[in-house]
């Protein structure tokens, strides 16, 4: 595998097409950051989903989504 796509949505209510979620960025390495809009406010919902991508680029299926919340400064999400 070449790396993760990682996407998110937000909302109280699970997202059920990966449509839904903004692509935010491809994880390479164990851990990543990656950083929420700023118009999204600590203590939103946030739903993070991911998908393994080949070497060829072409993407797997993507994963449950699991919820979290935002927070102030920076928060750490290992893949």
């Amino acid at each position: 595998m070449r790396a993760a796509w990682i996407y998110t949505a937000f909302g109280d209510e699970q997202p059920t097409t990966l449509e839904t979620f903004d692509f935010r960025g491809e994880a390479r390495k164990t851990d990543t950051q990656f950083v929420m809009p700023e118009s999204v406010a600590p203590g939103t919902k946030v739903w993070v989903s991911a998908c393994w991508v080949n070497t060829a680029g072409k993407p797997g299926p993507a994963s449950l989504p699991i919820a979290t919340w935002t927070t102030h400064g920076t928060m750490k999400i290992a893949a």
